[in-house]
C-alpha cells in the first residue's frame, strides 16, 4: 500500500538501499580483482626472475608498474609520476657508475 505522504512504499527505499549497496560492492570487488592481477603481475615473464624486495610500486601515467630498483636507470626513473618514491631512488638507489 501506498502511504498517504509518500510516492512509493516503504520497502521500495529499502530496495534503493540495497541496490546502492550492491553497487558498491560491485566496485570494490571490480578494484580488488583488478589489484590481484598487478600483484600477480610479479610472477610474469618479465618479472619472474628479480628479487620480489628489489621491485617497487611506481606510476606512470597514472597507470600501476613494477620496477627494479637495482637495474633502473635515471633517465627511466625521469619518466614515472613524481612521488616520494622516485625522488628517493633518484637521490639515494640509483649507483652512478664509479669506474
Amino acid at each position: 500500500m501506498i502511504d498517504y505522504y509518500r510516492q512509493y512504499p516503504l520497502n521500495v527505499d529499502v530496495i534503493e538501499k540495497m541496490n546502492d549497496e550492491y553497487h558498491l560492492l560491485e566496485e570494490e570487488n571490480k578494484n580488488l580483482k583488478k589489484e590481484l592481477e598487478f600483484i600477480n603481475s610479479i610472477f610474469k615473464y618479465p618479472l619472474r626472475n628479480n628479487a620480489i624486495f628489489n621491485l617497487i610500486r611506481l606510476k606512470k601515467d597514472g597507470k600501476d608498474e613494477w620496477v627494479n630498483k637495482i637495474q633502473v636507470t635515471e633517465k627511466e626513473l625521469l619518466e614515472y609520476d613524481d612521488c616520494k618514491d622516485v625522488q628517493y631512488l633518484l637521490k639515494n638507489c640509483n649507483p652512478k657508475c664509479e669506474r
